[in-house]
């Protein structure tokens, strides 16, 4: 493992300019949801395999806020505190994407990680498995 100090010997991930922000609206999955749920986190990357989870400061306030962001620019954040809303730079499907899946999560029973199944096939295929509903995501 390199010392703190070679910081360099880990290039940046390129990464898509972000998009400008399109729009906010209320949202039933708020970023203290988000945070406070590590099996919907888990089943999100399921659904969401793309997108990368990160946490955002606001320029002017300095307040946390959850962000998912997607290789072509397109992100979505949700405030830590305080209100229930959601803006998105892009399409507004990724969130609409939380949402559905917080939806179905909460449908049933709010399942912890143990109530999925990881499996490899040899063809090197993966996926995940509700076992009570049998849905699956190909990962």
């Amino acid at each position: 493992m390199p010392a703190r100090g070679a910081a360099q010997t880990y290039p940046a991930k390129e990464r898509a300019q972000p998009v400008a922000e399109t729009d906010a609206r209320t949202t039933s999955v708020s970023g203290a949801d988000f945070r406070a749920n590590y099996a919907f986190r888990l089943l999100l990357a399921a659904e969401l395999r793309d997108a990368e989870f990160v946490y955002h400061s606001g320029p002017a306030t300095g307040a946390l806020a959850i962000q998912l962001q997607q290789p072509d620019g397109t992100w979505a954040r949700s405030p830590i505190g305080g209100e229930q809303t959601v803006t998105y730079g892009g399409s507004p499907s990724l969130w609409r994407t939380v949402e559905q899946t917080w939806s179905w999560w909460t449908e049933h029973g709010r399942p912890e990680q143990d109530q999925f199944d990881y499996a490899r096939e040899a063809d090197g295929s993966a996926y995940v498995t509700h076992r009570d509903s049998g849905r699956r995501w190909n990962l």
